[in-house]
């Protein structure tokens, strides 16, 4: 079912999966420099397990002439608290000691790992950002190709992997993660997060490029998952727990976060287009 909610002048609005009809005048549809409102969920992808997929989409303030193609639903994610425990041993002892020599190079702070999908999610590789020998080697891209060089026998398929990320993965990422067909990908810092460390690119290019504030996060090739909000359906007796392990590596990230702008400006090689 396509659903045509109104437009005006003010602005464009955005909904889970959209495109600009051709009769859209897209100059005049443009014209307004304020940033896109989120926007709800469409009625199909709703998913009466997912908190975010609850509401049916409604037409936005100021839109129009926006179709809203349904996306699949997958399976969502969940995370009990000991794979979240697990999750932040991977980052702090695997993840955060290549990250902090990577940036003392020039890049930044961003970090992945791939896990087998086993009780103990067995860290298969874990690796960081590689923005200085190419402005594609995002951390989780950088981390697939090691993965996708591995001996035959020592690389698991991606089916039988988790994916992790420090930060939620951006647009290149998302669909890298995609690509190599790995169906399950959580993330430590949401895109917010990432903006408050200096690293708005995330939400800007997914606004410029498709008028949108995320990606579906729950779909037919991979579900993703935020570790913060998992920490909040944890009981009560792990929570304190991983809540402290929580700040203690957003404690580091934001240290890591302010040696990398700090020097990215004397750093003569960096010369990213979003740097």
């Amino acid at each position: 079912k396509l659903l045509w909610p109104k437009i005006s002048s003010s602005g464009l609005g955005q909904v889970a999966c959209c495109f600009r009809p051709s009769g859209l005048d897209s100059a005049s549809a443009m014209a307004s420099k304020k940033c896109p409102a989120v926007a709800p969920d469409c009625v199909s992808c709703s998913s009466p397990s997912s908190k975010e997929r609850s509401v049916a989409a409604a037409p936005m303030p100021g839109a129009e002439d926006v179709t809203c193609i349904p996306c699949t639903p997958g399976q969502p994610l969940t995370a009990s608290a000991s794979m979240i425990r697990r999750m932040f041993e991977v980052i702090e002892a695997e993840v955060i000691p290549k990250t902090e020599k990577l940036v003392a190079e020039g890049n930044k702070m961003f970090g992945a790992a791939i896990m087998r999908d086993d009780p103990q999610l067995t860290t298969v590789i874990a690796d960081s950002n590689h923005e200085m020998l190419c402005p594609l080697y995002h951390g989780e891209i950088w981390t697939i190709k090691q993965w996708s060089e591995m001996p035959a026998e020592q690389r698991p398929a991606p089916s039988e992997c988790v994916f992790l990320a420090t930060h939620e993965p951006c647009c290149l990422c998302i669909s890298g993660i995609t690509w190599a067909g790995f169906k399950k990908c959580f993330y430590f810092f949401s895109y917010e997060d990432s903006k408050i460390q200096g690293i708005p690119h995330d939400l800007n290019i997914m606004h410029e490029l498709w008028q949108v504030s995320s990606y579906a996060k729950c779909n037919a090739f991979v579900s993703t998952c935020g570790l913060k909000g998992q920490i909040e359906e944890c009981q009560e007796a792990d929570k304190a727990e991983l809540i402290a392990t929580a700040e203690r590596i957003t404690s580091k990230y934001e240290a890591l976060s302010q040696k990398y702008h700090t020097e990215k400006a004397s750093n003569k090689q960096n010369n990213l287009a979003f740097g």
